[in-house]
């Protein structure tokens, strides 16, 4: 997943290099760090007892560097 979302923005930014995507860029971080932040995200909340609670929220936490790397 964080492959296809680097590959997606990477691809993106070379293809609409006229577009600011910093707005989507900055809500799309803050929205990964609510949802990583307990008892403020029910899904954060949800995963807390499964099983592959620390590979999703591995997932997240990848995803959201990825975003914060960005222009």
């Amino acid at each position: 997943m964080v492959l296809i979302v680097k590959n997606f923005m990477s691809g993106f930014s070379k293809t609409n290099f006229l577009i600011d995507i910093n707005p989507l860029k900055d809500l799309a971080v803050k929205s990964l760090e609510k949802v990583l932040t307990p008892n403020l995200s029910e899904l954060n909340d949800s995963w807390l007892d499964e099983e592959f609670y620390f590979e999703w929220k591995s997932n997240i936490e990848q995803i959201l560097k990825r975003f914060q790397n960005i222009g």
